[in-house]
């Protein structure tokens, strides 16, 4: 052991922060210390430098629900500070333009800055809709921990194919595509085409028509089965397009190029693949929010945020970021948004007893971000994945005393109504 002979050995730690169980992180280190040296002096840090009294009380009434940990009594002298923000929305795109108007508020009447501000969220699939919402305000933000949500692999890939349905001569999103997933299509085979087009003075699109004619070609093999097979592909794509709206578009270029499958095969860890799904899930709830849109008025939609993506907005802008990247930092004004049940707690740690106890931690990482000001949000309905449904708000909320915050939070008292009939009421 580290400790022997001398037994000296000092440790530092806090349970309550265990947030990286997918990595092989255990909390339970903390206590197991304890156990085998009983002898060892605890010194409880309780005095917090960050934050006000307020955000230390919401995050004790959250953490306090855990077991096995060792009770705190978090206190300051930063004063009590303004009530924590319980906002509830109707929908995702509601709650990222509350996000943003307060924002502005606060940068209007407090004298703040962009860099001031920190947006978090449970999964990276809920940027999208902040992302857009600060391209449509003027804000330049940015991502810590990720990428943006049109830049991730799997969401350019269904643009890419949207891109050449609308135009097969886009050569950037073709050479993307062609063969994703594989398809046999090597970059000779491209090269051979190129060339076939240059000889006949043909367009992409006026080749992949030939091929689909069946006229004949240079290339051979099973590149050029592949190739004609694309060509179909294409053509077919692009006649559904014509009569479906955008929603059903995605659902058949899935379909078509079995791409949930491609998902899984080009993750390299289960979370991986699951973030992946969440994110074309959260595509196709774009896409079914404007299915009526023109597929070309869609792309010119999507590429503006995609731009945004691109700039360099480091040095003054709103951060967003996940929960779990969120810890160590902290930020001025902090908004926690997606505080529902599904998202926080996550669907899959939902009736696990050691994975909701993490997700509680989670959310109070996320909670003593903050400094000054805390806002905490949820929708009434959200179509993060698919299709719009209505959401429950987080069990975590039901936790924090109303006399700690203010807001718009009708569902939550009637939540604590119902825990407190059941509690009553059960022997």
């Amino acid at each position: 052991q580290f400790s022997n002979p001398q037994r000296n050995v000092f440790v530092v730690g806090d349970e309550d922060q265990g947030i990286y169980a997918f990595r092989g992180a255990d909390y339970r280190n903390v206590m197991t210390f304890r156990r085998e040296y009983p002898t060892a002096k605890v010194i409880l840090l309780e005095q917090n430098y960050r934050s006000t009294q307020n955000v230390l009380d919401v995050a004790r009434a959250v953490i306090d629900k855990n077991g096995n940990r060792t009770p705190k009594k978090l206190f300051t002298e930063h004063g009590a500070g303004a009530k924590v923000m319980i906002q509830e929305v109707y929908s995702e795109s509601e709650e990222a333009q509350f996000v943003v108007e307060t924002i502005r508020q606060l940068i209007r009447t407090e004298d703040r800055t962009f860099r001031d501000f920190a947006i978090m969220y449970r999964t990276n699939a809920q940027s999208r809709s902040l992302e857009e919402a600060c391209v449509k305000f003027n804000m330049p933000y940015k991502l810590i921990g990720g990428v943006g949500f049109y830049k991730r692999r799997e969401i350019r890939d269904i643009v890419a194919y949207l891109r050449v349905i609308n135009n097969p001569n886009d050569a950037v999103s073709f050479d993307r595509i062609v063969n994703t997933p594989a398809r046999g299509i090597g970059e000779k085979t491209i090269a051979t085409l190129r060339a076939w087009c240059a000889a006949q003075s043909w367009t992409i699109a006026e080749a992949l028509d030939a091929l689909v004619r069946g006229v004949p070609s240079p290339l051979t093999g099973r590149a050029a089965k592949g190739l004609a097979e694309f060509a179909r592909l294409v053509t077919h794509l692009q006649a559904f397009a014509e009569l479906n709206t955008l929603d059903l578009l995605f659902d058949e270029i899935i379909k078509q190029v079995n791409y949930y499958r491609h998902a899984q095969e080009i993750s390299e860890t289960d979370e991986q693949h699951e973030e992946r799904m969440e994110n074309l899930a959260a595509l196709r709830g774009i896409m079914s929010e404007k299915k009526d849109l023109a597929l070309r008025d869609f792309l010119e939609e999507t590429a503006l945020v995609a731009e945004i993506d691109s700039l360099d907005t480091t040095k003054n802008g709103i951060t967003l970021l996940t929960l779990h990247a969120a810890k160590g930092l902290e930020y001025p004004v902090v908004f926690i948004t997606g505080v529902e049940d599904g998202l926080l707690p996550h669907s899959r740690s939902i009736g696990e007893v050691e994975p909701m106890a993490e997700e509680r931690r989670l959310l109070y990482v996320g909670i003593t971000r903050a400094r000054e000001r805390l806002y905490l949000t949820y929708a009434f309905r959200r179509s993060l994945y698919g299709e719009s449904s209505e959401v429950t708000p987080s069990r975590f909320l039901v936790d924090i005393p109303p006399a700690l915050t203010t807001g718009e939070w009708f569902r939550i008292n009637t939540m604590r109504e119902r825990a407190a009939v059941k509690q009553a009421t059960t022997w």
